[in-house]
């Protein structure tokens, strides 16, 4: 089993969907794509490699509701690197963001 390592932009990610999510949609609606989000990266420990090759070289991705949750996968670790809205500018996104 691999470890899960959030960086610090997939955090604030997070938080941001959540409080979006709040605002248009209601705390139900937030809660159950949090868990969904949550439930898929948990997954990765076990099953590293299901996701898709990624756009930026290294990285590997999965899809939740409409969330594109990239990553990097290591020998013991799951680095968590982003976690963006399929709709937002991928990968000219990370101009803005340290990738691990």
């Amino acid at each position: 089993m691999h470890k899960i390592i959030y960086s610090e932009n997939a955090v604030q990610d997070f938080e941001h969907i959540v409080f979006d999510l709040t605002e248009y949609a209601g705390f139900s609606s937030a809660i159950t794509i949090f868990e969904d989000i949550k439930q898929a990266i948990e997954v990765l420990a076990y099953m590293p490699l299901m996701g898709v090759a990624g756009s930026v070289e290294g990285t590997r991705e999965i899809y939740v509701r409409g969330y594109r949750i990239v990553y990097r996968v290591s020998s013991t670790e799951i680095q968590i690197s982003t976690i963006i809205h399929c709709k937002r500018l991928y990968p000219n996104f990370f101009s803005n963001h340290a990738f691990f």
